[in-house]
C-alpha cells in the first residue's frame, strides 16, 4: 500500500493533523504513525482504541448537530407559522 492510499493519512489530513499531532494525540510514536501509514506496521491497540473513541465522539458530535439542526429548523418554521398568523389576524 503506498502513502497515499493509507486510510489513516487520509483521516489525519482530513482532521489537518500532522503525523506529530496524531501521534501526541493518541500516545504513541511519530514513527509508529507514518510506519502504519507507509503499511510497514499494522496499527497497535493503543491507536486502535483512540481511532474507536475518536469515531465514536464523531458520531455523537454529528447526531448532536443533526439534532440541533432539526430543532432549529422547527423553531425557524414556528417563528414563520406565527407570523403568518399575526398577519392574518391583522387583516
Amino acid at each position: 500500500m503506498s502513502r497515499a492510499d493509507s486510510p489513516l493519512r487520509a483521516l489525519r489530513r482530513r482532521l489537518k493533523m500532522t503525523q506529530a499531532q496524531l501521534s501526541d494525540a493518541a500516545g504513541v510514536s511519530q514513527g509508529h504513525i507514518s510506519d502504519v501509514e507507509c503499511g510497514h506496521s499494522a496499527i497497535d491497540a493503543k491507536l486502535k482504541s483512540f481511532l474507536q473513541k475518536l469515531h465514536q465522539d464523531t458520531k455523537d458530535m454529528e447526531r448532536r448537530q443533526l439534532i440541533y439542526m432539526k430543532e432549529s429548523k422547527a423553531q425557524t418554521a414556528e417563528a414563520i407559522i406565527r407570523e403568518a398568523d399575526t398577519q392574518y389576524a391583522d387583516s
